[in-house]
């Protein structure tokens, strides 16, 4: 592939007209190529000012008074697009410099809108500028952008300090500007070098076009041995040998025979000239026609650059379209999210470069002239006896060979650059996605697809020798003598017989599209066209769904996102290009909120409950019987969406209750000392325990936590549900009542001596006679117990079993017997 010598262009577009600077500054410079050393050197004034101000008292301000001399700092910074930045040397500026000449250099660094005359007035007359490389404050060698301080003592005075002052500025009264032009040198590294390999005679005339010998420029890699072998000569040309500079174009000195040596290029030049030199071969005759074209120069230059990828991405509840979950609000753990990136589905640059020369062509234009006189001859006398001359008619031919110099035209485009890339993968991050990561791989994706060819190049007619001009007569009897042919120029006949140069452009065809068109044209090559600009991909392309939330992760607002999108160098680049990769930005956060709710509750056993008055603010428990505790899923928690009043077991850990005192479970297997926390499988609604006999009467508190699957070991909680994201563990609490019971109470003697024959066989004698009183008919539980009426409580009249008695009842004062069974601590 041929290479071509660049051509920067470096604008800047900046807010004021001209560029000066009292602040820092970052930009790309308008520089101008050093004459001694265009490739690698670039030169730019910079105009630094400042500004100086008196208030209505005639006071100035702390940055100084006419004729003070101080220190000045300027941060600075600019860019070198595409080329490595070697070394930059800051000094002051001197207008009488003459590489390049410093009035030009001035004018083309002010975008050509100032002059030197016109600004040196204003320019202060003495300041020493400190270079920044020389007290080692560059930063940014060996990159295509550097920052330093631009730094100078500075003494403020000037032939004519400009004038700032300006209405409305407060007390400030008058304001002064000086300025301070300082010189930046900028030496860059060498991009790579070119062989420039051109055919000569001995003689010094190019040969190029004649047809066997085409001068061409060859890419020079660091590195890399490059050998160089002439082109063999021709029954025209004899090889003589060759002359090398790595310096300039070779001048002097003597051909050397044989071929060059292999170079091994080191990159310390960028050019690198090879000279084959030839002998030519004398013909009788007409010189042969000569052909000679200048090497083809760039010129016009089309740009073409699509490196945005416009990249956005998100990070979203499954599934797409139709999310359970907002994120920005919370998401549960054991929930999944998808990841989409949008981007431009291919991206792109491009330098199209014209190249053109002339050839001249030194060409014999022939012309066959018929000659026409009349010499006449004697003729018979005459009637006076005198001699007469008759017509004596001569004709001959002539060929007239002339030489004349024809010139043709030639520009064809050529690939200076070509760099397209397609779309490898993405990249989201956020700490709620598996590994706090998850890349992206194309699907359905198509990469554009592209050729080229290297075919530009031009092509010399070979126009005939001689140019047969239209044959011509001349003379008459007017003449005597046989004339000459006449003068006559013959340019147009030269003109129509040279062909035009044909040429052909460098092929690109692009998604089937021909960008550059190789087709062999005459003198000028078709313009090319424009690569299409790319389109966003398809929302399937980039994406990627059901991304699990660890139930590792604890509760975390708003985690923030990022990502990176990387697009790779498709092969067939020229001159350039590395894998690419794009920063994403703005992505949604996520808040990752695991929910857990408690409501929980407790059985009452009214039913059992024999206090007289009942505390109905508490569930009573009863001593040596079961009881059932109800702990939930479900129940109402904030109210984002995916949230609400539903259940939640799918993100329990686990659910406990702990009681204050001793339980049994409900099939009396296993004991649970108090305060422990027990455990309730997540889906088991109600679950039974038995309160043994030995717990102390009194008031208890029940507690309960449901966990959620993501809690930390130092979990938090929150009364009812976990709705504050800071806490993992939803709590409820159960007030309760241990009671304890009296059962089989029962009266087996009365001392009154009117009852004294319903307890004892007879009177005086202490053998009982069994009877008793007892409280109803049922035991504890409600079974019969076997007495009968009138063996109950309470005995009043009616209850003595003897007749005469029934209207007896106990009188006051005597003591009675009973036996009664109890439950209580």
């Amino acid at each position: 592939m041929r290479k071509n010598k660049k051509i920067v262009l470096l604008t800047l577009i900046m807010t004021l007209m001209f560029q000066t600077f009292n602040t820092a500054f970052a930009g790309v410079l308008p520089t101008t190529p050093k004459p001694s050393d265009p490739d690698n050197t670039h030169l730019f004034v910079g105009l630094f000012y400042h500004d100086i101000w008196r208030d209505s008292a005639g006071n100035w301000t702390s940055d100084g008074a006419p004729g003070d001399t101080k220190p000045i700092s300027f941060p600075y910074s600019f860019d070198f697009p595409n080329r490595k930045i070697k070394k930059v040397k800051v000094t002051k500026f001197d207008v009488n410099m003459t590489d390049p000449n410093g009035d030009i250099l001035y004018y083309n660094s002010r975008y050509k809108q100032e002059t030197w005359d016109f600004r040196v007035p204003n320019v202060a007359r003495s300041y020493t500028v400190i270079d920044p490389d020389q007290v080692n404050k560059v930063v940014g060698y060996g990159t295509d952008s550097v920052t330093f301080p631009v730094e100078m003592n500075a003494t403020l005075s000037a032939p004519r300090a400009e004038d700032i002052t300006k209405p409305g500025m407060g007390g400030l009264i008058l304001g002064v500007r000086y300025y301070f032009p300082v010189l930046i040198t900028i030496e860059l590294e060498p991009e790579g070098g070119e062989a420039i390999i051109r055919h000569y005679t001995t003689k010094g005339k190019a040969m190029n076009g004649i047809p066997g010998f085409t001068d061409r420029t060859e890419v020079l890699t660091v590195g890399k041995s490059h050998p160089f072998l002439h082109t063999p000569g021709t029954a025209d040309y004899v090889y003589k040998g060759f002359k090398v500079s790595d310096s300039g174009p070779p001048s002097g000195g003597n051909i050397e025979s044989g071929d060059p040596s292999p170079l091994r290029y080191d990159g310390s030049y960028p050019k690198y000239y090879v000279y084959y030199y030839y002998e030519e071969v004398d013909k009788p005759g007409p010189d042969p026609p000569k052909a000679s074209c200048t090497p083809p120069a760039p010129g016009t230059k089309l740009n073409g650059r699509y490196m945005d990828p416009v990249v956005t991405a998100k990070i979203l509840a499954d599934q797409r379209g139709n999310e359970m979950f907002d994120v920005l609000q919370g998401i549960p753990t054991s929930e999944s999210l998808y990841g989409n990136i949008l981007a431009r589905n291919y991206l792109f640059q491009n330098t199209f470069v014209q190249m053109s020369g002339t050839c001249t062509f030194e060409v014999n234009v022939e012309k066959t002239w018929t000659l026409r006189w009349d010499p006449k001859k004697p003729g018979p006398n005459g009637p006076d006896g005198k001699p007469t001359e008759v017509p004596d008619p001569q004709q001959d031919e002539e060929v007239v060979t002339q030489r004349y110099t024809v010139v043709r035209p030639y520009s064809y485009w050529v690939i200076d650059n070509l760099e397209v890339y397609k779309i490898n993968q993405g990249i989201l991050r956020n700490y709620a996605l598996p590994g706090e990561q998850i890349t992206i791989t194309p699907q359905g994706y198509q990469a554009p697809q592209f050729t080229t060819n290297a075919s530009g190049a031009y092509y010399p007619p070979s126009p005939p020798d001689p140019i047969v001009a239209p044959a011509g007569s001349y003379g008459g009897s007017q003449f005597t003598s046989r004339p000459s042919p006449p003068s006559e120029n013959l340019q147009s006949v030269a003109e129509n017989g040279v062909k035009k140069v044909e040429v052909t452009n460098d092929s690109l065809v692009f998604n089937g599209a021909t960008i550059m068109n190789p087709a062999r044209t005459s003198e000028t090559g078709p313009r090319p066209g424009n690569i299409p600009a790319p389109t966003q991909i398809d929302e399937n392309v980039l994406y990627k769904p059901n991304n699990m939330i660890s139930s590792s992760k604890v509760n975390r607002a708003n985690t923030t996102s990022a990502g990176t999108i990387f697009y790779g160098l498709l092969p067939g680049n020229i001159n350039g290009g590395s894998d690419m990769e794009f920063s994403i930005h703005q992505i949604n956060t996520v808040t990752v909120h695991t929910p857990v709710v408690n409501y929980s509750s407790v059985t009452d056993d009214q039913e059992h409950n024999q206090k007289t008055n009942p505390n109905y603010n508490r569930a009573a428990f009863i001593l040596d019987r079961p009881f059932k505790v109800r702990i939930p899923t479900n129940g109402q928690h904030v109210n984002y969406p995916g949230y609400g009043n539903r259940d939640y077991a799918k993100y329990f850990r686990t659910k406990q209750v702990r009681f204050p005192f001793d339980t049994y479970n409900g099939s009396r297997t296993v004991f649970y000392p108090k305060n422990t926390w027990i455990d309730i499988p997540v889906n088991q609604l109600d679950t039974e325990f038995f309160l043994p006999v030995w717990v102390d009467e009194g008031d208890y508190t029940v507690s309960f936590r449901n966990i959620a699957e993501n809690a930390p070991p130092d979990f938090t909680y929150q009364p009812d549900a976990n709705t504050d994201l800071a806490h993992h563990v939803a709590i409820d609490e159960a007030s309760v009542e241990v009671i304890g019971r009296i059962y089989d109470f029962h009266i087996t003697d009365i001392a009154d001596f009117n009852w004294e024959n319903v307890f004892r066989w007879q009177e005086g004698n202490p053998e009982s006679t069994g009877l008793s009183y007892w409280v109803g008919l049922n035991g504890i539980d409600g079974a019969p117990r076997g007495n009968v009426s009138p063996f109950t409580l309470p005995i009043r009249r009616g209850s003595h079993p003897v007749q005469g008695y029934k209207n007896v009842a106990i009188k006051t004062g005597y003591h009675f017997s009973a036996t009664r069974y109890s439950i209580s601590a």
